[in-house]
């Protein structure tokens, strides 16, 4: 028969493996979180790299830049339309205005990530957006994640914090 000894050591050290799991797994899944957001923002800033030298070969503009072509030059990604929605890591949904362009992904945590480039100041675009040019970065946490559906406040310091 165990002495009480030994099972307060046995209970004690099974109190102790809970605490540490306690505090272990939550933040396991913060990291884990925290990486999947980044694996979508690292996927729109190769896809702004890919829209900036659109920019560039397309003469300064991005009229008549097609979703055939934005297709065409990333086809390690689904590209698709500003209406479309974004259901998986590998999907960007694109936006484009003839001096903007705007890139959304959505990350499997479910936050919405957006990157904006403005290469010229226009009173065209949508007023949710800005003016001067420029890259800007923004999140939202919407159900639909879609290039037609913007945040509603935008960073030029990378991506904003959900």
């Amino acid at each position: 028969m165990p002495t009480w000894g030994i099972v307060l050591i046995c209970v004690g050290g099974v109190f102790v493996f809970l605490v540490l799991l306690a505090i272990a797994i939550p933040t396991f899944l913060g990291v884990k979180d925290s990486a999947n957001d980044r694996v979508a923002q690292s996927n729109l800033n190769t896809a702004l790299t890919n829209g900036r030298a659109i920019y560039a070969d397309n003469g300064n503009n991005f009229t008549g830049v097609s979703l055939t072509s934005l297709q065409q030059s990333m086809p390690f990604f689904n590209v698709v339309g500003p209406t479309t929605p974004v259901t998986s890591e590998n999907t960007i949904s694109v936006g484009v205005a003839p001096q903007a362009i705007v890139f959304t992904a959505r990350s499997t945590t479910g936050h919405c990530w957006y990157v904006l480039y403005v290469a010229e100041a226009s009173s065209a675009l949508n007023p949710r957006l800005p003016q001067a040019p420029g890259v800007y970065y923004g999140t939202t946490d919407s159900s639909v994640c879609e290039s037609a559906e913007l945040p509603r406040h935008w960073s030029t310091d990378m991506f904003p914090q959900p």
